[in-house]
Order: C-alpha cells, then structure tokens, then sequence
C-alpha cells in the first residue's frame, strides 16, 4: 500500500510517501514546503490572509505530487500553528475544498509521542533515557525516553516564530541592541 504523509508544521509543510508492507517500509519521496503559516499573527492565534493562501498552495502543490505517485492513503497532521488558530476550521474547509486533503489536528502530546516514534525509527535510542527536543516553529516538544518506553513527554507553545514575533529581534542585531542587556 502506498501511503502519503503530511506534517503541516509552523514553517514548512513536509510530505513523505512510502510503500508500506507490514511492518517495512519503503520511501518513495520526500520534500517539504516553505509556508511560514505563523510570520504575521502566531502570537494572535490566527492565520492571516496571507499565511492561510500560502498554506492552502502549498497543500495543492503537495497533492499534484500525491496524485503523480498515486498514494492510495493520504494522512495530514496540522501542529502547533493551526491547532491554534481561531480560524483553523476555515483552513481546513478551504484545503479539504481546493486540495482534497482531510486534515487532522492533534495535541501537542500526540506530536511529542510521533516525534519519539520517527526519532525511534531512525535511531536507536538506547536503554538508557535520553532527551529528544523538535524544536517548531510553534511549538517545542520534550521527550525523555529510550528504546522501549516514553517517561516524560512535553509540548511548550515557544516555538521559534513564537519568539520572534513576541520580540522582534533586529537582523542584523544593532549595537544598542548587543550591549543592552550586558
């Protein structure tokens, strides 16, 4: 069976498609796409105008090359920016309407718990409890685990556009700014 992924993150949307036969797997293609959904209004709980018709072509883009590799199932997991947005509902309409993609939101503990998993797939974590940061651009999770078991799992909702939209750092920082808090 081939099945298409879709992490729709703060920043980027990726997309995995992989041929799944039991428990194996098989990539087939990746790629993500730059959306930025949470650059004018994260702090606002809203996707803006802009955001929201960046999202809603990046997700018509994603299905183009879902359809080109024929995936028999699609699943979308919106995170930190849409779960919060008081206009997510409307998002998921739009895209659902122009895209055809359902999309599932879920908590920040159901992405700590994929983070541990992915990070689980592609390395062996060990016996010994280890920490797993995904740092968002919404959200950042904290995973204490190993091999066999999570102990602790946290969403924070200090993803990084989080921040930069709470403090507006200069780019190139400026001298007043480099010995203000010195």
């Amino acid at each position: 069976m081939r099945v298409a992924i879709i992490d729709l993150g703060t920043n980027t949307f990726g997309l995995l498609i992989v041929d799944v036969q039991g428990n194996q797997y098989k990539t087939i293609h990746h790629c993500r796409e730059v959306v930025k959904l949470g650059q004018e209004n994260i702090t606002d709980n809203i996707l803006s105008p802009d955001a929201f018709k960046r999202g809603v072509i990046a997700l018509c883009n994603l299905s183009k090359i879902i359809q080109e590799y024929k995936a028999e199932t699609i699943k979308a997991f919106a995170t930190s920016a849409i779960r919060e947005a008081k206009n997510a509902t409307e998002f998921i309409l739009a895209v659902k309407k122009e895209a055809d993609i359902d999309i599932e939101i879920i908590s920040g503990d159901k992405e700590a718990e994929l983070i541990y998993y992915g990070n689980k797939m592609a390395i062996n974590l060990g016996e010994k409890p280890c920490l797993i940061m995904d740092i968002g651009g919404g959200s950042n999770e904290f995973i204490i685990a190993n091999n066999a078991t999570v102990f602790w799992k946290q969403s924070f909702k200090l993803g990084v556009a989080r921040l930069l939209s709470m403090f507006h750092p200069e780019n190139p920082i400026s001298e007043k700014n480099k010995t203000k808090h010195n």
